[in-house]
């Protein structure tokens, strides 16, 4: 049981960890830094669990299977009669779990970002200290009591290696489970694969999306490229599940963010805090998407993470209205109209892939007033915004069309229109896909006091991988001067040198 004594002072170490203000660390959360150890109890555990089967002679055979691979690649350069020997779990079991225990204490360190509520000592310095009793027990592989299994049955918290005889179990279990569990689950996974590398669950992205705006003209910087990317239309709350304790209308709060792989980090497509929510009802159902904030890239698969609560009488009150992850997959069924089933509530995702795509930022629309005449957005109006032209895609059938006026179009702003003082329009949105060699449309409306549209403008730009254009067009007796800045995706962050 030395390497659980060795984890227990890892862990109390690392739940005596003061951030320091100035380092980005401090955005971890105690709980982030736990699934990582909680994962490491979980080998462990798995770890005795098997060494004591293979004292009971149980499964030395099958588990030999397993390693097949591990051991061909080990083997090289040993001599005939070694490689003949029979291998168990047990040879490569501990070392392999020092070895992660090895990567973590690194890891922590390189983080340098860490330090102790008094005297200091590395996490690497902690590991190597008290290893040395723990490689010398290796020779015999150590009597496992039954108190010593259940302790290690009550460590296991998180499991990430699934045997194939309890496949079927899991996945029954799995299916009973809450979606806030499954949620959970994917939160803690991700924590665990990319929190030390890429920050905390929650960080956003900090890519811009005019990257490369300012690039030469006819050059293609280093990391800049050209890419599929997922156009995102709308989401809406489409029904509410039976028995879910959930009525319109819905006081709704919490975020809805895009994941790629370009950084990892979340880029927010919905946000709103609790004493801000928004109201949805069924003549209404669309969540005011802000997002995103910079291009999807789906080169590799994509996810869409939804965590909304309804707001009650008190915090108390508040209930769950999803928490889903819908994974993308270019390759995948290309349709415009995803339904996601939840425990409490049906919602839709109006979505669609657009392939050797480049980022345009909406950057602003002035607005020049005449001398003497109101503004056209007066009574409010409507931005929008598509790519042209249009693939074939999966549509909808035209009972979803008709209730979604969204269709196929970035909504930048809808219902009022503030204009700053500087004479421009507040967009909720900016950032749109199109296609390198299509066009980006823009249609602007003003509309009277009852609603109905007044007027109606069209531009359309054609689509560049760098550089800013503006267009004039006029809206009644108003001029608009429409600025775009335009800038391929980026590929990765980690080659971004500034960043």
């Amino acid at each position: 049981m030395e390497i659980y004594s060795l984890l227990d002072l890892i862990s109390k170490n690392a739940t005596k960890l003061k951030t320091e203000p100035k380092l980005r660390i401090s955005d971890y959360s105690i709980s982030e830094i736990k699934i990582h150890m909680d994962y490491m109890y979980s080998d462990v555990t798995s770890l005795l669990q098997m060494m004591e089967k293979v004292n009971n002679n149980r499964c030395q055979e099958p588990f030999m299977e397993k390693m097949d691979v591990k051991t061909r690649m080990e083997d090289k350069g040993k001599s005939a009669s070694e490689m003949q020997s029979p291998k168990t779990y047990y040879n490569y079991g501990p070392n392999a779990i020092l070895n992660g225990l090895d990567q973590l204490c690194s890891q922590l360190d390189q983080m340098g970002l860490l330090s102790y509520k008094g005297k200091s000592q590395l996490f690497s310095e902690l590991f190597k200290d008290n290893t040395t009793k723990i490689k010398s027990d290796e020779i015999e592989p150590p009597i496992i009591s039954m108190e010593t299994g259940e302790a290690a049955k009550e460590k296991d918290v998180v499991s990430p290696r699934i045997s194939a005889s309890t496949n079927i179990k899991l996945e029954i279990q799995e299916a009973k489970k809450t979606e806030e569990e499954c949620f959970d689950k994917y939160r803690q996974s991700w924590v665990y694969n990319w929190s030390i590398f890429c920050g905390p669950f929650t960080e956003t992205t900090s890519l811009s999306s005019m990257q490369f705006t300012y690039s030469t003209p006819g050059q293609s910087p280093y990391a800049a490229l050209v890419d599929s990317t997922l156009q995102i239309y709308s989401i809406k709350v489409a029904k509410i599940e039976r028995n879910s304790g959930l009525s319109w209308p819905l006081h709704v709060y919490g975020v809805v963010a895009a994941r790629d792989t370009v950084d990892r980090n979340r880029n927010i497509l919905f946000s709103c805090q609790r004493n801000n929510c928004q109201i949805l009802n069924p003549k209404d159902p669309f969540l005011r998407l802000t997002g995103p904030s910079r291009a999807i890239v789906i080169r590799e698969p994509a996810h869409v993470e939804i965590e909304l609560k309804v707001k009650g009488a008190k915090k108390s009150e508040d209930s769950v209205l999803m928490s889903h992850v819908w994974y993308y997959n270019r390759h995948g069924l290309r349709t415009l109209y995803t339904p996601l089933e939840g425990d409490y509530c049906t919602m839709v995702l109006s979505a669609e892939p657009l392939g050797a795509s480049v980022q345009a930022t909406i950057v602003g629309i002035h607005v020049h007033v005449a001398e003497g005449r109101p503004s056209p957005f007066e009574h409010g109006g409507r931005v929008v915004c598509c790519s042209l032209p249009r693939r074939k895609g999966k549509l909808p059938d035209s009972q979803h069309i008709a209730a979604d006026p969204l269709f196929r179009q970035v909504v930048l702003q809808d219902g009022e229109m503030p204009i700053c003082p500087k004479g421009y329009v507040n967009l909720s949105r900016h950032v749109v896909s199109v296609k390198l060699r299509g066009k980006l449309e823009v249609v602007i409306e003003a509309r009277l006091k009852c609603g109905a549209v007044a007027d109606q403008v069209v531009v359309s730009m054609d689509a560049q991988g760098c550089n800013i254009t503006q267009d004039v067009c006029h809206l009644g007796d108003s001029k608009l001067e429409i600025t775009v800045a335009w800038s391929h995706l980026v590929e990765s962050k980690v080659l971004i040198p500034t960043l």
